[in-house]
C-alpha cells in the first residue's frame, strides 16, 4: 500500500479480522510536540510494563489506569492523574494545558523490544 494509507491500526485491524497482511511504509515516528521539537518526554521516555499493567514516567510516577477503547484500536492509553502531573517540577516538558499526561502505545507484540518486561 502507499504510505498515505497505512497506520498501525490498518494494519493491526487487516491482520486480526480479516487475515491479510498490509504491507507499507508506516507514518514517521513523532507527532508529538516533544518529538518534533526535540524537547520533553516522547512516548519512548516513559516504562511500559505490559505483565503489570503501569507505565512509569521519566520522574517515576506509575499509573495503572489503561483504557483500551474500541475506537482507539490497536492502541492502549494509559492515563495519569493530576496529583501525578500537576505538582511535577518537570510537568512543562511532558504535557501541556491542564490535562495530565496520557501515553498511547501498541500492544505487546507491536511493541519495539526495549519496552518493560
Amino acid at each position: 500500500m502507499d504510505g498515505g494509507y497505512t497506520s498501525a491500526a490498518a494494519i493491526d485491524t487487516a491482520s486480526r479480522e480479516h487475515g491479510v497482511e498490509l504491507v507499507g511504509p508506516l507514518p514517521a515516528r513523532g507527532r508529538s510536540w516533544q518529538r518534533k521539537q526535540q524537547t520533553g518526554f516522547a512516548r519512548e521516555d516513559f516504562v511500559i510494563d505490559f505483565d503489570q499493567r503501569t507505565v512509569t514516567c521519566p520522574q517515576g510516577q506509575v499509573t495503572g489506569h489503561w483504557v483500551q477503547a474500541p475506537t482507539m484500536a490497536p492502541y492502549t492509553a494509559a492515563r495519569f492523574h493530576k496529583t501525578h502531573c500537576t505538582p511535577c517540577p518537570v510537568r512543562s516538558s511532558c504535557t501541556s494545558g491542564t490535562s495530565p499526561r496520557t501515553v498511547n502505545f501498541l500492544p505487546r507484540q507491536r511493541c519495539p523490544a526495549r519496552r518493560g518486561p
